[in-house]
């Protein structure tokens, strides 16, 4: 069972702590205080929430439908080493703005998908907006709110190297963002800079803020080999379905009040002739071919895709576009609703995720390899989204004063069909979640998809506008393949122990090819309404690619008078 939760976060003063992190323990699920160091949540019964701000020590509650929390300075975490602008290390309470950090346990501990959902929620003002809910969905990043009308997302660095998060978007079609790349577990913490200063290295491009992402090295383990086998199996279900209207079916006009009107202008037919059409053939449903039928057969408002017709589950007997035909005209069926027709578009979706690595520490050299795997399946039929990931960095001591660090990371991801987005006919929640006969049955749609209607089309509810969702599924694919490669080289000298000097050079690369079908007898390829005709259809081949060079050179002077 959830609960409600309502709560408070102050200080040790009383005042409000804005922009606080409250998180679900052992979830991805959170929030953030308001400026009145309030919050509403629901979380599971008998679950823990965990509070933290970055300079505070955190605290964990037990849920209960009204929560105060009262957060104390954390002395200790002023004095800690944080990762800041070029990736130098410095003491958190020395720095000028605002800094906060977030460790590999707290990332990973959800087996979340991406980076991007794996820091929602536990960064204090920084809002993450997914632009759906469809696999491999890109994410969009603010820190602190909108500042400008244009791009307000923050400058991602990863290893001291600038990367891009620039989300693909091509046909209606959502690619996804680029720090869906990264593998979180090849990650070992993120910190977020937000002030203007901490930003001020990397220019023009860190003006929304930066985070930084530093990547593991190994560095902390013992002298040796060492091996480590990380694997999760997560299941995936639609968590909400927009409610809809089950009291009336497909067509115009078709409901009580409006029949009420007609016996007031003299109509003396049944409800049930009113709605086939009995007062005017414009008024309620009547399925003849979707194209208004012949003069013999004539339909009623049956290439309409509205629900405004006749009430339902009243015993109304109506033809519809799955009622048999026999000798040429469709017997009528009983008229009933089908409330969970949306949701039966859906499946249960699930990912897994296979992790290894190997660590070896020397006395003058540390290594860590990396190899992952994921694979997903959507909660729509037939969409899918892989992903490989392989990685290296390595530090060696060459000299007593010449160090070199080498980090290179490849990834890989593929998807053989990846759905559509936005007002497009295959698009399947924009034809059944904006229009939709209520009395459409999802089932016999996805048992039927192959087969083509006496119409000449293929089977579907309605020919005249929307493609029947499975087949826009099946057959309409995007398929996508992205190849990336990103890291860097750094040399270090040290001619005394006060004083180094590195060059650095970083490449970010990727290539990517898409490919979207349009099949014969779609709707987006149809030569006129009703003509059962239809041009080719089509395919495009879009190749992206993008190459990012970065080079510095950096002076470390660190001597106390």
């Amino acid at each position: 069972a959830q609960t409600q939760v309502r709560g408070t976060v102050v200080d040790e003063a009383g005042d409000p702590v804005i922009g606080a992190t409250i998180q679900v323990k052992g979830t991805a699920q959170g929030t953030v205080t308001d400026v009145d160091g309030n919050f509403n949540l629901s979380a599971p019964a008998g679950g823990t929430l965990v509070i933290s701000y970055v300079g505070m020590q955190t605290q964990e509650v037990p849920v209960s439908a009204n929560v105060r929390v009262v957060l104390a300075s954390d002395t200790e975490l002023l004095d800690e080493l944080v990762v800041t602008a070029l990736g130098i290390s410095r003491e958190r309470k020395s720095l000028g703005s605002a800094v906060q950090d977030v460790k590999s346990d707290e990332l990973i501990k959800a087996a979340p998908s991406n980076v991007i959902s794996s820091l929602s929620g536990k960064i204090a003002g920084m809002q993450v907006n997914q632009a759906g809910g469809q696999i491999g969905a890109s994410s969009r990043i603010v820190l602190r709110g909108n500042s400008s009308l244009g791009n307000n997302q923050p400058l991602i660095v990863i290893d001291g190297i600038p990367v891009s998060n620039s989300s693909i978007r091509d046909n209606d079609i959502d690619y996804g963002s680029g720090l869906n790349d990264v593998n979180p577990q090849d990650i070992e913490s993120v910190t977020v800079l937000k002030g203007g200063s901490a930003a001020a290295l990397y220019g023009m491009r860190a003006g929304h803020g930066v985070i930084l992402i530093t990547t593991k090295t190994g560095a902390n383990r013992s002298k040796g080999v060492e091996i480590d086998y990380d694997a999760n199996f997560n299941l995936d279900n639609v968590y909400h379905i927009q409610r809809m209207q089950n009291k009336y079916g497909q067509g115009y006009y078709g409901d009580e009040y409006n029949y009420k009107l007609a016996q007031q202008d003299g109509y003396t037919g049944s409800y049930q002739d009113y709605a086939l059409g009995g007062y005017d053939d414009g008024i309620g449903f009547k399925y003849a071919d979707s194209f208004g039928g012949s003069q013999e057969f004539p339909g009623v408002n049956d290439g309409l895709d509205e629900s405004w017709g006749p009430r339902l589950d009243i015993g109304l007997m109506i033809p519809q576009y799955n009622s048999p035909i026999v000798d040429g005209v469709r017997v009528a069926t009983p008229w009933v609703s089908h409330p969970s027709n949306m949701k039966d578009l859906f499946q249960t979706g699930y990912s897994t995720s296979h992790n290894l690595s190997l660590t070896s520490r020397t006395d003058n050299s540390t290594t860590r390899l990396s190899l992952g795997y994921r694979d997903q399946k959507g909660v729509l039929p037939n969409t899918d989204l892989k992903r490989y990931n392989a990685g290296v960095n390595s530090t060696m001591s060459l000299l007593k004063i010449i160090e070199m660090n080498m980090i290179v990371n490849y990834s890989r991801t593929e998807s053989d069909n990846l759905p559509v987005t936005e007002y497009n006919a295959s698009n399947p929640m924009q034809s059944m979640g904006q229009w939709f006969g209520r009395q459409v049955d999802i089932k016999d749609l996805k048992a039927n998809w192959q087969t083509t209607m006496n119409n000449g089309y293929p089977y579907n509810w309605n020919s005249n506008y929307h493609n029947n969702p499975f087949w826009s599924l099946y057959k309409n694919t995007n398929s996508y393949q992205r190849n990336r490669v990103f890291g860097k080289t750094s040399l270090f000298v040290s001619p005394t122990d006060y004083l180094k000097f590195e060059a650095r050079l970083g490449l970010d690369y990727f290539d990517s090819m898409s490919k979207p079908v349009v099949t014969y007898g779609s709707n987006e390829t149809t030569l006129g309404t009703g003509t059962g005709e239809w041009h080719g259809g089509w395919f495009r081949l879009n190749n992206q690619k993008n190459t990012e060079w970065n080079a510095d050179f950096i002076a470390y002077f660190n001597k106390s008078f």
